[in-house]
């Protein structure tokens, strides 16, 4: 699955890649973990867009903020 994400409003740390922790699946492309085990991180906030393929990825929004995001789930090919 891909996302296309499009922030509307506030700000998270958005971790991408890395290894999930205690994965399940869901669905057969769907996957969840309870966090992400390295990675990058990078800052988002309101009309940032962002492309994320196949590679673990988690909102870490920080305590007091908030963040609001329109995701579009692509099947990938």
């Amino acid at each position: 699955m891909t996302h296309m994400i499009y922030v509307i409003s506030g700000a998270a740390n958005l971790v991408v890649g890395g290894t999930m922790v205690d994965e399940r699946r869901l669905a057969p492309e769907q996957l969840r973990g309870t966090s992400i085990a390295g990675g990058d991180t990078k800052r988002v906030t309101a009309g940032d867009v962002l492309y994320i393929a196949k590679v673990p990825h988690w909102f870490k929004v920080d305590a007091g903020e908030h963040i609001t995001y329109l995701m579009i789930n692509l099947e990938a090919p």
